[in-house]
C-alpha cells in the first residue's frame, strides 16, 4: 500500500517546526507540501526557510518557479538580491510585495519604499498600501512583525522597540526578528541601547550565521566606533558576496575613520568597479585624496561625485581642491557655472566668489 500525505497537514507541520525554531524539518514539510501542491504559499515559506538557513543553492534552484512566487518568496528574493549587490532589481521586487496579500510583506515593502525612495506619495498614502488586502497573514507572528513596520512608518520606534524586544523573549532562535530589531536600533539614536543589544551572545550567535544579521550588526558596530568588529564582519561579506558594492563602501568607511588610507582607497575603488555612479563612493574617496593632499586624484574624484549628483558637500569639496592648489581663478569659473543648486551652496558661492576676487584683486 502507497501511504499518501495530505500536503495541507504537511504545510501545517511545517509552520509548526518553523515556530519553533527546526528549520530543517520545518524545510522538509513545506518541500513536501510543494512538490504536492505547486502552491504559491507552499513555496513562500519553503523559501524563506531556506534564506534562514542560508541554504543559497537550495533558494537558486527556486528561481525558476517564478509564476508561483508571492510573499516570502519575493521577500526572499529581494534580500538575495541585496547580499549578492543585485541592486538593480529591488524597487521592482519591492512594487511587487507591495500588492501581495500578506499583511507583513506589504508592511516591511512600504517601510523599505518610504526609506529608500523618500517618497512622500508613500508615506501620505500609507494607511491605503496597508489595508490593500486587509490583515491577511498566515501565523500571528507575522502580524506581530508587520505592527513593528507600522510604527516606524509612523515614526514611533520606541514603540516599535517594545514590540521587537517582546518578540525576541518569545521566539529568541528566529533570526527574522532580530532583522527587525537591527532596523529599530538604525531608527533610535541611542548608543547604549545599541550596545546592550549589539553584544548580547544570542544576537552575535544569530550574526554568524546569517549574513544579513553580519551587515547589519556589521553597521551597528560602527555607529558606536567598534570599528574593528565592524570591519571582521565587513571582511567576511566582502570574501562570501564579491561584487557587492555597499560592503566594499562600508569598510572603506571603516578604514578612513582608522586613518588607514591606503585599504580605504583600494576599497573605495572596488565599491565603484561595481557600481560606476556609486556617488558616495566617489565623494569619500575624493574627501580622503583632499584630507591626504592628493589634490590631483581628489579633483577626479569629486568631479565625478559632481557629474552623478550636484550636492553641497561635493560641490565645498572641489571647490576646496581648486583653492588649495592654489587654482584662484579656476575656483571662480567654476562657481560660475554651477547650476541649479540649492539656496545654501547659492548664498556660500557668492561669498566665496567675493572672497577669491579681492585675493585676486591683491595679487
Amino acid at each position: 500500500m502507497i501511504f499518501q500525505h495530505d500536503p495541507k497537514k504537511t504545510f501545517v507541520k511545517g509552520k509548526e517546526f518553523f515556530l519553533d525554531a527546526n528549520f530543517n524539518d520545518a524545510a522538509k514539510s513545506f518541500h513536501k507540501s510543494w512538490n504536492s501542491q505547486r502552491s504559491a504559499k507552499a513555496l513562500s515559506y519553503l523559501m524563506l526557510t531556506h534564506l534562514l538557513r542560508s541554504d543559497f543553492r537550495a533558494i537558486s534552484r527556486l528561481m525558476n518557479e517564478r509564476e508561483f512566487f508571492g510573499g516570502f518568496s519575493w521577500y526572499t528574493m529581494y534580500w538575495c538580491r541585496f547580499l549578492t549587490g543585485d541592486f538593480y532589481e529591488l524597487d521592482d521586487i519591492l512594487d511587487l510585495m507591495l500588492t501581495d496579500e500578506n499583511y507583513f510583506i506589504r508592511a516591511f515593502s512600504l517601510y523599505t519604499i518610504i526609506k529608500k525612495r523618500r517618497s512622500k506619495e508613500h508615506r501620505v498614502n500609507a494607511e491605503k498600501y496597508l489595508k490593500r488586502a486587509g490583515l491577511s497573514y498566515e501565523m500571528t507572528f507575522e502580524e506581530r512583525r508587520a505592527s513593528i513596520y507600522v510604527d516606524l512608518i509612523h515614526d514611533d520606534p520606541h514603540a516599535a522597540l517594545e514590540s521587537v524586544r517582546r518578540l525576541v523573549c518569545e521566539f529568541p532562535k528566529v533570526p527574522e526578528v532580530y532583522i527587525d530589531l537591527f532596523e529599530v536600533l538604525a531608527r533610535i539614536d541611542d548608543p547604549d541601547v545599541s550596545k546592550e543589544l549589539i553584544y548580547d551572545p544570542a544576537v552575535q550567535n544569530h550574526a554568524r550565521k546569517d549574513y544579513r544579521l553580519m551587515y547589519l550588526i556589521a553597521r551597528e558596530f560602527y555607529r558606536v566606533d567598534d570599528l574593528e568588529n565592524s570591519k571582521l564582519a565587513m571582511k567576511i561579506l566582502c570574501n562570501v558576496f564579491r561584487s557587492n558594492t555597499i560592503f566594499y563602501y562600508n569598510i572603506g568607511n571603516t578604514f578612513f575613520r582608522q586613518r588607514n588610507m591606503g585599504n580605504a582607497v583600494d576599497n573605495y575603488k572596488k565599491a565603484i568597479e561595481f557600481a560606476p555612479l556609486f556617488e558616495r563612493a566617489y565623494y569619500n574617496l575624493g574627501t580622503l585624496f583632499l584630507k591626504a593632499g592628493y589634490l590631483i586624484d581628489a579633483e577626479r574624484a569629486l568631479d565625478n561625485a559632481v557629474r552623478i549628483v550636484k550636492k553641497n558637500d561635493n560641490l565645498n569639496n572641489l571647490t576646496a581642491c581648486y583653492i588649495s592648489g592654489k587654482r584662484l581663478e579656476e575656483a571662480y569659473e567654476f562657481l560660475q557655472r554651477v547650476t541649479y543648486v540649492d539656496r545654501e551652496f547659492k548664498e556660500r558661492s557668492a561669498i566665496l566668489k567675493n572672497r577669491i576676487k579681492q585675493v585676486m584683486i591683491l595679487t
